[in-house]
C-alpha cells in the first residue's frame, strides 16, 4: 500500500503560484501541524480558521470568521492593497 504525503498542505507549496494558505476545519493538529510548519519555514503564509487543535497555534494569523479569513488572504497577497500580514502576524480576530 502507497503511504500518503503528510498532508495537502505540503503539497501546495509545490504549486508555483501558491503564496498563502487557508485553513478551514474543525480540529487540525499532529501531522498537519508539523506540515504547517514546514510550509511556514518555506515562506508560505498561513491563515487558520480558529478551531481546536494545535494548527492555530503555528499559523501566522488566525480568523474566526471564514469571510474575514478570505478577505485577509485576498488583501494579503494583492499588489494593489495596503495591507501587511506581517504586522498581523500571531495574532487572533
Amino acid at each position: 500500500m502507497k503511504k500518503r504525503s503528510r498532508a495537502p498542505c505540503v503539497q501546495s507549496f509545490r504549486l508555483p503560484r501558491v503564496r498563502l494558505l487557508v485553513l478551514a476545519g474543525s480540529i487540525m493538529g499532529g501531522e498537519i501541524t508539523t506540515a504547517v510548519e514546514e510550509v511556514r519555514q518555506k515562506g508560505l503564509i498561513v491563515i487558520s480558521l480558529n478551531m481546536a487543535g494545535s494548527v492555530p497555534d503555528v499559523a501566522d494569523l488566525v480568523v474566526s470568521d471564514p469571510v474575514q479569513a478570505g478577505v485577509m488572504a485576498v488583501m494579503a497577497i494583492a499588489d494593489t492593497a495596503k495591507f501587511n500580514i506581517v504586522r498581523q502576524q500571531k495574532r487572533r480576530y
